[in-house]
């Protein structure tokens, strides 16, 4: 007999925090937990995913020609950005999420590569849509400048750039779940938490950002930003007047 899924859920999401734990390298632990991945985390990153599309459904009436999608992971996200954009390409550290996204995707419009966000291999104004969904987090502030300077030489001049960040574990049993107004409090979890990944020598490391954060470097490459905050997930912006 079948354990009941709610059982698997909490069983995988177990092995994946000593896995974590037990490999110093983040690339290594999404590398072994790629098949459970979406066990563990799949519904809430398909409500975001699906909160996401339905922002780029209302901003542009027709559709994207190429969309980029950082940090793909199991592809939750990629595959359904096709719906909204003619050719998708998911990019991700890890080959064992990217494998699993394959199997899980059967869109001719969307392929996968391996590759880091801080240093894309793509072409200079390559795409007019950049998204990516809960990958923030994971780029910590001293490396903030370096990952909006990459997202600016591949966008072309009039792309859209969204950004999903999603609610730090701890908001979800708060009142205000949004993470992108962090108050002293979350800043002094999160450095308690990259301590304490920095104890065990594992590679993964966590960052906060406000709207000043971004406002600033994204303004310094000529793009407005806005955001807003729909279930609990915030939704940042960027575009400019097509001049780059």
């Amino acid at each position: 007999m079948n354990s009941h899924p709610v059982t698997n859920k909490w069983l995988n999401l177990t092995k994946f925090i000593v896995s974590a734990i037990r490999t110093p390298s983040l690339k290594e632990c999404y590398d072994a937990s790629a098949c459970v991945y979406e066990n563990i985390f799949g519904r809430n990153q398909e409500f975001f995913a699906n909160v996401m599309l339905e922002a780029l459904r209302e901003r542009c009436r027709g559709k994207y020609e190429k969309a980029l999608d950082l940090g793909a992971g199991t592809g939750i996200l990629t595959r359904k950005l096709p719906d909204v954009c003619g050719r998708v390409c998911g990019i991700d550290f890890s080959h064992g999420m990217l494998e699993q996204a394959i199997i899980e995707d059967g869109s001719s419009q969307s392929h996968y590569i391996g590759g880091d966000v801080l240093a894309l291999p793509f072409p200079d104004d390559e795409f007019d849509l950049v998204v990516s969904l809960g990958l923030i987090t994971h780029i910590l502030p001293k490396h903030f400048a370096a990952f909006v300077s990459e997202i600016d030489r591949v966008a072309a001049p009039s792309a859209t750039i969204l950004i999903a960040i999603t609610p730090l574990p701890w908001r979800l049993f708060s009142p205000r779940r949004s993470s992108f107004e962090p108050r002293l409090v979350d800043k002094a979890l999160i450095n308690g938490y990259n301590l304490f990944q920095k104890s065990f020598k594992v590679s993964e490391r966590r960052g906060v950002y406000e709207p000043a954060t971004f406002r600033a470097e994204f303004g310094k490459h000529g793009y407005g930003v806005e955001y807003s905050i729909s279930h609990s997930l915030t939704l940042v912006t960027a575009s400019r007047n097509g001049q780059k």
